[in-house]
């Protein structure tokens, strides 16, 4: 909290820091498009944004979208066969 509060004030404005590497979705997207990077590797930003770009899509997938164009939740059998083939693709790439 003091780093905050001393960041705050070298700023003039309020300060949020988060670890990404802990922060789910939504967060994390808003975080990598919206926030500044202060400190780390390239390397491990990498990570972040194809972390938050695998979620992202497998939080798309459980979607549909009806003909009005708005989302719509499919149901759990649907939802659940799309997740037995995202952890089996998951498996291949970790071959």
């Amino acid at each position: 909290m003091l780093l905050m509060a001393e960041i705050a004030e070298c700023t003039g404005h309020p300060v949020d820091l988060v670890d990404p590497r802990i922060t789910g979705e939504p967060l994390l997207g808003q975080i990598l498009k919206y926030g500044k990077r202060i400190l780390g590797k390239d390397s491990a930003y990498a990570e972040l944004i194809k972390r938050h770009v695998f979620d992202e899509a497998a939080f798309y997938a459980l979607l549909s979208w009806n003909s009005q164009g708005k989302a719509e939740c499919m149901d759990r059998e649907v939802i659940e066969q799309k997740l037995g083939s995202l952890r089996r693709c998951l498996q291949r790439t970790q071959q």
